[in-house]
């Protein structure tokens, strides 16, 4: 689940820089959260009409989740697409799995074990190989823009919600925990997205690519990837699930092979290599001895 969720992920940031110039970032997150809201009270009405009183005591941690998530994560990042590569995300967003582990330990008492350590390394340096080409003097020659601090930013408020989103009560349906965390950022962004639309004068154009887009990250990279992302957080902990952020990279190779023609190269193959590794040895649970 953790890893078809990074891949819908990937796809995301393919169609948030695609789509950059015609759909305002804070228009396409605040219909995406209304969108997989409506298809989420078609399908699963009882489940969250029956568990709605638990999201109703637990609001202050969903209004937590909310912002970290809707709000100062994903939205920030889809504004910084607007300014910058998605190769310098890519890069970016390795510090991810560091930021998790550093909040799990901090904040819920998460231990480091050493092999989770090794893994983020080898993950870590796979990433860079992968993003490199393997030619160091392409790292050299990455130059930064203000939408880089965005990224940046997004990407430490993400890490917060991985870790917070363990607190949860549990026996709380997925789908309606989405519900709740979607919601509250929707009602939220509102006020946000008025004021993009009739003050800044960028409105969401009633097109066929903006319909596709905000569909995508509505279901795909909303419901489906953030779902994935929960349950594997429940069940793996925030520190063995935020591993697996690191093949985010990855698999944004993959798809410039098939949607730009590129070419699979060595430098490819060793990276993967190195990230499956790393990955493989972050996610192992600690022995009990």
């Amino acid at each position: 689940m953790l890893a078809a969720a990074m891949a819908f992920y990937s796809m995301g940031f393919v169609v948030g820089r695609a789509i950059r110039d015609e759909v305002p970032p804070l228009g396409l997150m605040f219909w995406r959260g209304a969108l997989a809201c409506l298809l989420l009270l078609v399908f699963v009405y009882p489940q969250i009409k029956a568990q709605f009183p638990i999201l109703l005591r637990h609001w202050r941690l969903f209004t937590l989740l909310a912002i970290t998530q809707s709000i100062l994560g994903q939205a920030v990042m889809f504004t910084a697409l607007h300014t910058t590569t998605a190769i310098n995300v890519s890069l970016l967003q390795m510090t991810q799995p560091v930021f998790i582990l550093f909040f799990a330990a901090w904040l819920l008492g998460d231990r480091i074990t050493t092999k989770q350590g090794f893994g983020a390394l080898f993950a870590m340096f796979g990433v860079v190989v992968t993003i490199a080409r393997g030619d160091i003097d392409i790292l050299l020659a990455l130059q930064f823009v203000p939408g880089d601090l965005l990224i940046q930013f997004g990407t430490l408020s993400w890490a917060i919600y991985s870790t917070m989103v363990k607190r949860t009560p549990s026996g709380l349906n997925p789908l309606v925990l989405f519900f709740g965390i979607t919601f509250v950022g929707a009602i939220v962004l509102l006020p946000l997205y008025l004021i993009e639309t009739f003050y800044l004068g960028l409105p969401v154009p009633l097109s066929w690519s903006a319909v596709g887009a905000i569909s995508y990250v509505a279901t795909i990279n909303g419901i489906v990837a953030l779902t994935f992302v929960n349950i594997g957080i429940i069940y793996l902990g925030p520190a063995r699930a935020g591993s697996f952020y690191y093949l985010i990279p990855i698999f944004a190779s993959f798809m410039a092979i098939f949607l730009l023609g590129e070419v699979f190269q060595l430098f490819h193959a060793i990276g993967i290599a190195l990230v499956t590794f790393g990955v493989y040895l972050a996610s192992q649970k600690a022995r009990i001895v």
